[in-house]
């Protein structure tokens, strides 16, 4: 008997390497009204994330380009443009495997929306000092 595609001959087995799992992390924090949206201390977790073999940092607006324009309306952070970032963000969250957020977040309203869409999910939320938040942690500031 003949499969589709059976060559004929023996099959030469390839060689498998074992892959570490990927752990992907987003990375949340105050941006708007930030200097320079508060890129350098996204960075700075980053390269901390990073410096982990298998893990990798997904931040929120990486590798956009925006024209003067945009980047100054993106300082008004206007319902429009909020709500387009947000969405972009959660099909980021949906992603990752763990949220860690940026000293700040608390005062962020796009960083407390991200942390609870995570909780909701059952994705862990950790702080910069490895201290886990709880939904408890910001229900006052999402309902405010």
């Amino acid at each position: 008997m003949r499969l589709r595609g059976d060559l004929g001959g023996a099959l030469t087995p390839r060689p498998w390497r074992v892959l570490e799992p990927q752990v992907l992390i987003y990375v949340s924090g105050p941006m708007t009204g930030q200097p320079n949206f508060n890129r350098e201390a996204f960075e700075e977790l980053r390269q901390y994330i990073e410096s982990e073999p298998g893990y990798t940092a997904i931040i929120p607006g990486d590798g956009e380009e925006y024209t003067v324009d945009e980047l100054i309306d993106m300082a008004a952070a206007t319902p429009e443009n909020r709500e387009q970032w947000l969405r972009k963000d959660v099909e980021d969250i949906l992603r990752c495997d763990e949220v860690w957020v940026l000293p700040g977040w608390e005062q962020s309203r796009g960083s407390t929306f991200e942390i609870l869409i995570a909780l909701e999910l059952g994705i862990p939320v950790v702080t910069k000092h490895n201290g886990e938040v709880n939904r408890d942690d910001i229900t006052w500031e999402v309902t405010r």
